[in-house]
């Protein structure tokens, strides 16, 4: 799409509820949310992979500032905690793991991830 709103493109077809995009740094990849999964395709719409695939509700991706990892809210655990993973979904960890509301993570050009904690207090953890 232009910046004046013309020459839209939809990139996703389904039914699901697709919401959350989030561009890699490059501007190659858009991570997303798809029916509480998070997926990546590239900017054309090509090549749309599920790259989480489990039962818990994820979303809210954000790329990580070197593109290699990417941060989101999940519920793994009955909880909303962050998480953070790889592109090719390797390595997931949870970052926050209590009992208290964390979502909407976003990583920072200095590499610090911020996330909403107790949903009125931010939250900012290193990331390096």
């Amino acid at each position: 799409m232009n910046t004046d709103g013309s020459e839209q493109t939809r990139l996703i077809n389904n039914q699901a509820g697709d919401s959350f995009p989030c561009f890699s740094p490059d501007g190659s990849k858009i991570a997303y949310e798809e029916h509480w999964e998070i997926c990546i395709m590239n900017v054309d719409g090509s090549e749309q992979t599920n790259i989480i695939n489990n039962q818990a509700h994820d979303q809210t991706p954000s790329f990580s500032p070197d593109g290699l990892k990417i941060a989101f809210g999940s519920r793994r655990d009955e909880n909303h905690d962050i998480c953070i993973m790889n592109t090719d979904d390797s390595g997931v960890t949870n970052l926050t793991n209590n009992p208290a509301y964390d979502g909407t993570p976003a990583f920072h050009i200095r590499a610090y991830l911020s996330f909403l904690f107790c949903i009125y207090k931010l939250f900012c953890k290193s990331f390096r």
